[in-house]
């Protein structure tokens, strides 16, 4: 069972990716014909469902991209749901404790990391054509390849971080700067507030430490970090753009041109 996002975790060079948010499976064929790593879908943002999501995941994985889902927040029936459907991996929004990331965990892995109820005819499972010879080794290699993530973007979080990172079972943490900025009291901070990227530093020297691989989104404006200080501090996961927000500034771009009679 091959899975790209864990093969970007483990690698030697970051992975670089979109945030997608329309459901358009032609979108997803553009970032893959683009030359893209990976793509998150977000379930916390937008109004996609699992259907949705899955029509998705299986042109992704036609384009060879990598499969990340971030849940809608710590709702375990969705984590084990995504996981079961064949999604490479899974980011958790909202969690602020060490405790929040156990529950995930539980959801997520099979046991004896967790507490995940064994379906061995599912998606994830190449619908029982996996070619194990036993269940447990099916949920042994499950529990190996299929990556769980958190979004530490709070200042809970924060304050937990070194537990958190420490955590078995946990493959990566993923920054919000916006969302961290607001939970600091700085929310609209633009242009790398010092504060916020005192965070930010804490957050990826804690992962340096415990050995956890990071992913961010670049050139965000609260902490403006840029492609080139992300590869230097070896995130493994980098954003680098939202689908919708790409092509709306296309659109704009290309019609403030025509106003100005520039094409």
């Amino acid at each position: 069972m091959r899975n790209l996002l864990r093969e970007l975790l483990e690698g030697d060079k970051p992975g670089f990716g979109i945030l997608v948010k329309s459901a358009d499976p032609t979108v997803i064929e553009l970032i893959g014909g683009a030359g893209y790593d990976f793509v998150l879908f977000d379930l916390e943002h937008t109004p996609m469902g699992i259907e949705t999501v899955l029509g998705l995941v299986r042109v992704a994985m036609a384009q060879q991209l990598g499969v990340l889902v971030r849940t809608p927040g710590i709702q375990l029936e969705y984590i084990f749901r995504l996981l079961d459907m064949g999604a490479e991996g899974i980011l958790v929004p909202g969690v602020r404790s060490q405790e929040d990331v156990e529950q995930v965990l539980t959801a997520a892995r099979f046991p004896p990391m967790g507490d995940r109820g064994v379906a061995p005819s599912t998606r994830a499972a190449e619908f029982g054509g996996h070619g194990k010879s036993t269940i447990k080794e099916l949920t042994d290699e499950l529990n190996r390849e299929q990556v769980v993530g958190v979004l530490i973007e709070n200042k809970e979080a924060l304050g937990a971080i070194d537990a958190i990172v420490a955590m078995k079972g946990l493959d990566f943490a993923f920054i919000g700067p916006i969302d961290l900025s607001s939970s600091l009291g700085l929310l609209g901070t633009k242009g790398g507030n010092p504060v916020v990227r005192n965070a930010i530093d804490r957050i990826i020297n804690a992962c340096e430490r415990g050995g956890m691989p990071f992913g961010t989104i670049a050139n965000d404006a609260a902490a403006a970090l840029s492609t080139v200080e992300l590869r230097e501090r070896n995130a493994r996961l980098i954003v680098v753009g939202i689908d919708t927000s790409l092509l709306r500034v296309r659109l704009s771009d290309l019609m403030a041109s025509i106003k100005a009679g520039e094409v």
